[in-house]
C-alpha cells in the first residue's frame, strides 16, 4: 500500500468488527440489508466510523467495522445493538462482535465502496429511518 492509499482510519484503536452474509434470493438480500443498515444507523447515532471489506467473494460474505470515537460511543453502540432482538448478534457469541486485525482494518473502506448499489440503498433508507426515528420503508 502506498502513502497515496494509506487509509486515514488505521491509527484509530477502538475497533469491533462483525460478519454479515448476503444471500443470493431476494428475501435474503433484503434482510440481510436491513440488518446492515440497522448497524449503520446505530453507528451514526453514536458518532462511530463504519466501514467494510469484502470477507468471502462466493458466499459473499462482508466484513462490518466499527470505530469508536470514545468509550461511551462504543457502550452505546452496544446497547443499541442488544436492544434489537431482530440483529440476532449473541448467535455469534461475544455479542456478535470480534476485534479486527490491523490487516482487516487496513484493507477496510466505506461501505458505498464495498456494497452493491441495491444492498446500499436499502441499508441507507434504514439507516435514515432509524436516525429520524420513523418506520423504515420495508421493501418486499
Amino acid at each position: 500500500m502506498t502513502a497515496e492509499t494509506t487509509n486515514i482510519w488505521a491509527h484509530e484503536s477502538n475497533w469491533l468488527c462483525t460478519i454479515e452474509m448476503i444471500p443470493h434470493d431476494p428475501e435474503g438480500r433484503a434482510s440481510s440489508a436491513i440488518n446492515i443498515g440497522h448497524l449503520m444507523g446505530y453507528a451514526i447515532k453514536t458518532n462511530t466510523r463504519m466501514l467494510a471489506l469484502v470477507g468471502d467473494p462466493m458466499v459473499p460474505t462482508y466484513e462490518l467495522l466499527f470505530s469508536f470515537a470514545s468509550p461511551e460511543d462504543r457502550i452505546q453502540f452496544l446497547a443499541l445493538v442488544s436492544e434489537n432482538e431482530d440483529l440476532r448478534m449473541d448467535e455469534w457469541g461475544d455479542n456478535g462482535f470480534a476485534t479486527p486485525s490491523s490487516e482487516e482494518i487496513a484493507d477496510a473502506r466505506p461501505i458505498q465502496e464495498i456494497l452493491t448499489q441495491d444492498i446500499l440503498e436499502q441499508v441507507m433508507l434504514v439507516a435514515a429511518s432509524l436516525c429520524l426515528e420513523v418506520s423504515p420503508p420495508y421493501v418486499d
